[in-house]
């Protein structure tokens, strides 16, 4: 490839100047130092435009506005791991992953082994929570719900999974053992033992439960829900995909999910 001189000289200057120089790619027409030319990053492929004077300064280069952005720098996994630590209040640890916000981390629970997967973006914004201990610890106040505001007549014999979901129930009285909808089994109770109806309000179905009830699993709140008119990351289980959307987007895709309910069925 043909160089002018006067490229071929400014070449040889921004190799000798800057230790980065093999990160970069000039893609465009070399003309003069103040004329804007274009330039690849080889190391995350963007492309831009700037004056090769800026590109071959002395102090302070111009340098890959992508990578050079805070939130895109990368981060030393030290620093992760301190993050790790302190937001989690000591309980988890840094297994893998790491560099930018969007990187997504594998930590682990030190207090019941599990591992999963979280955006460090997300990490740093709504703190860590172990899913499976507060999966545990809400299967266990349910149970305990329902045989105390029965007055143990009914006991779950299987795990809370929705509010619609089917739950295996005893049903001390008659020494049977049922399927029904956990909200029919909280409407019986209702019935049954009015006295109850303050105790189970207290235990009022959160919006990320309702939202995972009526979606059948499908759609799982990560943000906070905050109001109706805010927007909302959703991980769609299906696709394995996380997206930004309205409240009144979500509703309207968990309404075409939608299925009639089924009466009670006594196991045999």
């Amino acid at each position: 490839m043909f160089r002018t001189k006067s490229e071929t000289l400014f070449l040889e200057s921004f190799r000798e100047r800057r230790t980065d120089a093999a990160e970069y790619e000039f893609i465009g027409p070399y003309i003069a130092t103040t004329v804007p030319i274009m330039v690849r990053h080889l190391i995350c492929g963007m492309e831009f435009e700037t004056l090769p004077a800026e590109m071959n300064r002395k102090k302070s280069p111009k340098r890959c506005p992508n990578c050079n952005e805070p939130k895109n720098r990368p981060t030393p996994i030290g620093v992760i791991q301190q993050e790790v630590e302190w937001i989690g209040n000591q309980e988890f640890e840094l297994i893998s992953g790491g560099g930018t916000e969007s990187s997504l981390l594998t930590i682990k629970h030190k207090v019941c082994q599990s591992v999963t997967n979280v955006y460090r973006g997300n990490m740093l914004t709504w703190g860590l929570k172990c899913k499976n201990c507060e999966d545990l610890t809400k299967r266990q106040s349910r149970a305990e719900l329902i045989k105390a505001s029965s007055q143990g007549r009914y006991e779950l014999l299987s795990s809370y999974q929705g509010y619609n979901e089917r739950v295996m129930v005893l049903d001390n009285n008659q020494d049977k053992v049922y399927s029904v909808r956990y909200s029919s089994l909280r409407n019986r109770i209702l019935q049954e033992y009015p006295e109850s109806v303050a105790l189970l309000k207290q235990k009022k179905e959160s919006k990320e439960e309702w939202v995972s009830s009526q979606s059948r699993g499908r759609y799982i709140l990560i943000s906070e829900y905050m109001n109706s008119k805010g927007r909302l990351e959703v991980l769609d289980a299906q696709s394995n995909t996380v997206m930004q959307m309205a409240y009144s987007t979500l509703m309207r895709r968990i309404r075409e999910l939608s299925r009639s309910d089924t009466p009670m069925v006594e196991c045999d």
